[in-house]
């Protein structure tokens, strides 16, 4: 009984321990970030990051065709549905990637799930998932 009391509180502490992680702008910087989960069908997703700016790189290789868009962001370490143009190139660590997308006018919250060497993990705040692969 003991065991299992222990095994609990282990697994709780562990679970607050990583929702509380923060991530920094420096671990996406310098990288591509090819997506691998969802695959896309007919089209690749490049992403890669500078101090103020989300870069994304479409490629349609049947069509011959790619597609660049690049948006301001900041991280945040709370779910926000308004963009702080402020915040841009200044908050950089946080839980969730904030974006604006200025041709639709709305701001995209995504929850950072994991960095690591070799992979970048995302989730919408409504809860879909999204995985990276660092290009080498």
């Amino acid at each position: 009984m003991r065991k299992v009391f222990f095994t609990i509180c282990f697994m709780l502490m562990a679970a607050i321990a990583s929702n509380a992680q923060s991530f920094a702008v420096s671990q996406l910087k310098n990288a591509k970030w090819e997506r691998v989960y969802p695959q896309l069908i007919g089209e690749e997703e490049v992403i890669n990051f500078t101090n103020t700016q989300y870069i994304i790189k479409l490629m349609y290789p049947t069509l011959d065709k790619t597609i660049t868009q690049t948006y301001p962001y900041y991280l945040s370490e709370t779910k926000t549905l308004t963009f702080d143009n402020s915040q841009v190139g200044k908050n950089t660590k946080g839980k969730y990637l904030v974006v604006w997308v200025e041709q639709y006018q709305q701001t995209y919250c995504f929850n950072i799930i994991s960095v690591s060497k070799d992979f970048f993990k995302i989730s919408f705040c409504e809860g879909e998932m999204a995985v990276y692969k660092k290009k080498k």
